[in-house]
């Protein structure tokens, strides 16, 4: 898959409370969460950790890391120890790791590194490794934390795969069967329907969601909207003078663009405010869909505004580039 999937989805949740509740659900450990760790693995990957956090449980102070991987790495294992030894190097307390695996394909990764040459040379590594797809929907529905329904279009893999649309259709219905705000609930599809794409066909997305959103009437509710219909009249529009199918073509793209647009609006007024004003507005430059559909997985998954307002321009400065590269 590609790397784009990687979502980093501890920034589901904002609090420490609601941390604590994503990280149990995955590890089942018990130990109290307190706070963030920050560190970069600049000798690693040159990337952030996908969550790290301090812990405290009967033998004291630890490092949780969890890492969420779309595909199965055959370097895991590698990657884990010189994460180990990075948080090692810098905190000097206990680790707990885990791998979270919401791939399409089977489990099939290793969950640590073993070898023993005599007793001067002998290595047992081990983390956990967890595989949301052999998850049931019933866990996920089951918890009390409904944010987490965000992950069932993931889970019961062989039920997915062969119930396939039927499935997805289940989903969404069990989200918008909680008991969260409609405010809530349009975040939770949208994280859904973004984690859909890891296991279910384009097409097959665009009908299920589709479908629940003129159900519900959701292009009328206040600021969520992936105007499906908006885009579908333009596209009639453009179709009266310049053929039917190929104006409605584009216009049902430049709606899901104007969606995707305001649905990265929307999460940065949710999670920074007023602050984050000028970031909204320069999203309004982010016109070019595949570009729209990388930037997204990245920005939720920030930690700070000033974390956001760089994933933007960069998106800005790809679109730029694309844009001059066309005109050679």
């Amino acid at each position: 898959m590609p790397d784009k999937y990687d979502i980093t989805v501890k920034d589901l949740f904002a609090d420490m409370e609601s941390r604590q509740e994503l990280v149990t659900f995955f590890t089942r450990a018990g130990f109290q969460l307190t706070g963030d760790l920050a560190i970069e693995f600049a000798k690693v990957e040159k990337k952030l950790s996908d969550l790290l956090l301090l812990a405290t449980d009967e033998s004291g102070p630890l490092a949780i890391h969890m890492e969420f991987q779309s595909f199965n790495d055959p370097e895991m294992g590698p990657r884990m120890l010189r994460y180990a030894a990075e948080i090692l190097k810098k905190y000097q307390m206990r680790i707990q790791q885990t791998v979270v695996y919401f791939g399409d394909d089977e489990l099939n990764m290793a969950d640590g590194l073993s070898y023993h040459i005599d007793e001067d040379g002998r290595l047992e590594f081990r983390y956990r490794v967890v595989d949301l797809g052999r998850k049931t929907a019933d866990e996920v529905k089951e918890h009390p934390n409904q944010h987490l329904r965000a992950f069932l279009p993931l889970v019961d893999r062989k039920r997915r795969k062969k119930e396939k649309e039927k499935f997805l259709e289940t989903c969404v219905q069990d989200i918008m069967a909680t008991d969260l705000s409609l405010e809530e609930k349009k975040l939770v599809l949208l994280r859904a329907e973004l984690f859909s794409g890891l296991v279910f066909k384009a097409s097959v997305i665009d009908l299920v969601f589709k479908g629940v959103e003129e159900m519900l009437n959701l292009e009328e509710s206040a600021g969520y909207r992936r105007i499906y219909e908006k885009g579908e009249t333009k596209g009639k529009r453009e179709g009266k003078r310049e053929g039917k199918r190929e104006g409605k073509r584009e216009g049902k793209r430049e709606g899901k663009q104007e969606a995707k647009q305001e649905a990265a609006q929307e999460f940065l007024s949710m999670r920074f405010g007023e602050q984050s004003a000028d970031v909204q507005e320069k999203v309004k430059g982010l016109t070019d869909l595949e570009i729209l559909n990388d930037v997204l997985p990245e920005l939720f998954s920030v930690n700070t505004l000033e974390e956001a307002r760089r994933v933007i321009q960069e998106g800005l400065s790809k679109s730029l580039k694309k844009k001059n590269n066309a005109k050679i």
